[in-house]
């Protein structure tokens, strides 16, 4: 019997904060998995959710705000990094470039924020019927965007065509 979305994440994340605190070292450890240096040893897909809030550090006569660091090195082929805000969620996606080209992860993206607006207007929305729409939602747009490249070919058509025809080619 297929269940819905938020009672199935929060099923999982509860499961898996429960566990949060055993060391990641100690876990390859006891799976005894065979190690690499370019990669981490148990996953190539990772993801991420702060939901911990930030702590102000105030010093008199300083103002501080939180860096975000740009990573040089990616770890895993795929990775979402979500964090809760006061205005939010924010995140960003790392990836091996070589791997996924730009246009394919911002794709990912725009369809993974689809899923959640499904999932958050629609909670009772069960995994096949969210998936469904997701398809629907992602042709529509496939849809949108061959419309509009074909419009510009015409549109280019046109212009040297009308050069052709008055020798200002």
């Amino acid at each position: 019997m297929e269940e819905n979305y938020l009672l199935l994440w929060a099923y999982h994340l509860g499961h898996v904060k429960s566990h949060q605190s055993l060391p990641f070292e100690k876990l390859v450890a006891e799976l005894q998995t065979e190690r690499y240096r370019d990669r981490s040893p148990l996953f190539q897909v990772w993801f991420v959710l702060q939901n911990v809030s930030q702590i102000e550090l105030k010093l008199s006569g300083l103002n501080l705000s939180v860096l975000e660091s740009e990573s040089v090195a990616v770890r895993h082929d795929l990775k979402l990094d979500l964090t809760e805000t006061s205005e939010g969620i924010r995140g960003f996606f790392e990836y091996k470039a070589d791997l996924f080209y730009n246009s394919t992860i911002e794709r990912m993206a725009t369809l993974f924020k689809i899923l959640l607006a499904f999932v958050v207007e629609q909670p009772e929305l069960k995994t096949s019927q969210a998936v469904e729409l997701l398809n629907i939602k992602n042709k529509e747009r496939e849809k949108l965007e061959y419309e509009k490249l074909k419009h510009q070919h015409n549109q280019q058509l046109s212009k040297v065509k009308r050069k052709a025809i008055t020798g200002k080619l």
